[in-house]
C-alpha cells in the first residue's frame, strides 16, 4: 500500500446465540470511548442474520492513510476483538484493504 492511500479495515464476528445484546451493548460502549481517534475518518456498522439464526457484525473504519491505522493498532486499542468481546463472539476475522475509488450515486 502506498503511505497515502485511504484504508479500510473490515471486521466480521459472528455472535453467540443469545449474546446479540450484550455484544451490541458492549460494543456499542466501545465505539463511544473510541470517538475521535486520529486518523479515523469513518466508523460502520452492520448487522446481518443467517437461516440458522446466527447473527454476522460488520465494523468497517475508514482510515486517513496506513500510518494512522498502523499507530492506532501500535496504541493497543486496535486489537483484532477487544478482550470485552470475546465471550460473545463464535468467530471473526479482520482484513485491511486499500480504498481504490469512491462512487456516490444517490447519497442517503
Amino acid at each position: 500500500m502506498s503511505g497515502g492511500s485511504r484504508v479500510v479495515r473490515i471486521a466480521r464476528v459472528r455472535v453467540l446465540r443469545g449474546c446479540e445484546l450484550e455484544f451490541e451493548s458492549i460494543l456499542g460502549s466501545l465505539v463511544a470511548v473510541r470517538r475521535g481517534i486520529p486518523g479515523m475518518l469513518r466508523l460502520y456498522q452492520m448487522r446481518a442474520s443467517d437461516s440458522d439464526g446466527l447473527v454476522e457484525h460488520l465494523i468497517v473504519s475508514l482510515w486517513r492513510d496506513q500510518a494512522a491505522l498502523d499507530r492506532y493498532k501500535a496504541s493497543g486499542a486496535g486489537q483484532n476483538i477487544p478482550r470485552e468481546l470475546v465471550h460473545t463472539i463464535e468467530d471473526g476475522s479482520v482484513a485491511e484493504y486499500e480504498l481504490l475509488a469512491v462512487d456516490d450515486y444517490d447519497v442517503f
